[in-house]
This record gives structure tokens, C-alpha cells and sequence, in this order.
């Protein structure tokens, strides 16, 4: 992801000085970012769908559970995003 930033570049530890600030910029913009309710995305219905049969069948209920409970929790970035 920093390479998206800095376009046609690789990020290169020996020019930290150059990109340290854009990226810690980045990660902290990403961190207070805050959207929608999850039952208001699209992903809570795909999750809902395909999550609980991803998953041994003793925790389907555990993971349906779960999903329900973000329900009216705001969507924010995951891990992934920050990659």
C-alpha cells in the first residue's frame, strides 16, 4: 500500500526520511475513518451468507452471533487495508 502513495516507487528503508511521514500520515488518517452501520453495507449479507458455513459446524452459531452483535457497529478499515 505505500507503494500507492508513491507512485512508480518502491519503498526503500534507506529513504525512510523521505516516506516515514506519508505513511504514518496515512495509517493514522485510516485509523479514524468511519462509515456507514455494517447492516447498512453490503458485506454484513455476504458475511451473514457465507461466513457461518466457512466454519466447523459447532461455531456456526458462535459466528452468527458474532455478526449480529456488529450489526449497528460502524464499518471501519480492517488489517488488510493497512497492508
Amino acid at each position: 500500500m505505500l507503494e500507492d502513495r508513491l507512485p512508480g516507487e518502491r519503498v526503500r528503508a534507506d529513504e525512510r526520511d523521505r516516506w516515514w511521514p506519508l505513511a504514518v500520515g496515512w495509517a493514522v488518517e485510516l485509523s479514524h475513518a468511519r462509515g456507514p452501520r455494517l447492516s447498512d453495507t453490503p458485506w454484513l449479507p455476504f458475511a451473514r451468507q457465507s461466513l457461518p458455513s466457512a466454519v466447523p459446524e459447532r461455531w456456526r452459531a458462535a459466528v452468527a452471533t458474532a455478526l449480529e452483535t456488529l450489526a449497528d457497529a460502524p464499518a471501519v478499515p480492517a488489517h488488510g487495508d493497512l497492508e
